[in-house]
């Protein structure tokens, strides 16, 4: 019965909205984290004042790269779609933002 779940068609869009936000949130992530690496190395090489870590470059290239980490790490995982069953070839050829074959 509980597998049953993820076939109704409520449930296929809303794994489908899930997957397309998740890789959306992972692009932008990537794109900030990117802004932030960048405004970090300017600062390292300006270095306009002092923070609360001690230096501005410091603070932004540390939530840079975090932001890069995260952004990368939702872009690259495997959708989630508990209710399509795919081997492994299947899954090579399934959409990349909703996981479903093509």
């Amino acid at each position: 019965m509980a597998k049953d779940i993820w076939r109704t068609p409520y449930a296929k869009r809303h794994l489908r909205v899930l997957n397309v936000l998740a890789r959306l949130f992972g692009l932008v992530a990537i794109i900030g984290g990117a802004a932030a690496v960048t405004w970090g190395v300017y600062f390292l090489r300006t270095s306009p004042g002092v923070t609360v870590s001690g230096s501005a470059a410091l603070d932004y290239l540390g939530a840079g790269v975090f932001c890069l980490v995260v952004g990368v790490a939702f872009v690259a995982v495997r959708p989630y779609r508990p209710d399509l069953i795919l081997d492994a070839r299947a899954s090579e050829r399934s959409s990349w933002w909703t996981g479903e074959s093509r």
